[in-house]
């Protein structure tokens, strides 16, 4: 999983502001329940439209994180629902992406801990 992480941006991020970084993850984390619940509430009610806009949101999300991989699946299913192609695999599809991000959670929490202990040993 972490060969499709690149960290590359939050990294340039905490360069500028080392808060910053730390405080976009906390956002990203802190937002993942609301998601989780989002996306179970429109895949069993079939509210497709409601399920597009917000694969469409959390891919901006997923795209800050870095989660490469994640993204192309966010936006592959995006663009089935916006085409009313494969509506049978909706289910199964999300709750792959629901996987990944609960995998990407545990190296996204370690960059935070990476990131926190990097402030506090660098030099004032």
């Amino acid at each position: 999983m972490s060969t499709d992480i690149d960290f590359s941006f939050l990294d340039e991020i905490y360069e500028l502001s080392e808060n910053g970084a730390i405080e976009l993850i906390d956002m990203f984390v802190g937002q993942s329940n609301e998601w989780l619940d989002l996306f179970n509430k429109t895949i069993n009610t079939k509210d497709h439209e409601d399920l597009s806009k917000a694969l469409h949101k959390l891919r901006g999300q997923v795209a800050i994180m870095g989660l490469k991989k994640i993204e192309s699946e966010l936006l592959a299913l995006e663009a089935d629902i916006k085409l009313n192609k494969n509506k049978e695999t909706y289910p199964k599809r999300l709750n792959h992406i629901i996987e990944l991000l609960g995998n990407a959670m545990d190296v996204i929490l370690k960059k935070r801990r990476d990131f926190v202990t990097r402030k506090k040993t660098q030099p004032e």
